[in-house]
């Protein structure tokens, strides 16, 4: 979906959300924190399809 939409770093994970370390969760990320530091003003967008997966243990 999101490939079809254009984006070019698409990342995908499919492990249980038991697991502490999420290492795609991670390698999305990275690219906004160096985003976020070199341009802190610049707004980054991170765009997830199944939020349920991200987010299901969040406070």
């Amino acid at each position: 979906m999101l490939a079809r939409a254009g984006c070019t770093r698409v990342f995908s994970e499919k492990i249980s959300t038991r697991v502490k370390e999420r290492p795609e969760l991670e390698k999305a990320l990275a690219p906004a924190r160096e985003i976020k530091t070199a341009a802190p003003n610049q707004p980054v967008v991170l765009t997830v399809v199944e939020m349920k997966r991200l987010a299901r243990n969040a406070a």
